[in-house]
């Protein structure tokens, strides 16, 4: 007979609260770091691969807005056509609330 029992994975319940090397070792340092932040922190030209990007208004999102060189990977055609109609119009509505927010320098005369 078929179980209706739940397949019991041999890894742990819980996810690891680390996923890098990176972040283990500024955690190891006492610091607090998420992974959007150390996007944000990115600088421009930086390189930054996203796989599985779905609409890619979030990893995606913040590295072109840090100036990072962004490779993106999606392999659900849902999701790509997702992203072509979603991250331009984030994308969009980031930039210009980035340039209202920025105190305009006045000009010469």
């Amino acid at each position: 007979p078929l179980s209706t029992e739940p397949l019991k994975s041999p890894y742990a319940a819980v996810a690891p609260s680390v996923v890098s090397p990176l972040l283990a070792s500024l955690r190891g340092a006492g610091q607090a770091v998420s992974p959007m932040q150390l996007i944000r922190g990115l600088r421009p030209g930086a390189l930054l691969i996203d796989a599985g990007l779905f609409d890619g208004t979030d990893w995606t999102l913040e590295g072109v807005l840090a100036g990072a060189t962004v490779l993106g990977f999606e392999p659900v055609g849902k999701n790509r056509r997702l992203f072509e109609s979603r991250f331009p119009a984030a994308l969009q509505l980031q930039l210009a609330e980035r340039r209202l927010s920025t105190p305009s320098t006045p000009r010469g005369p």
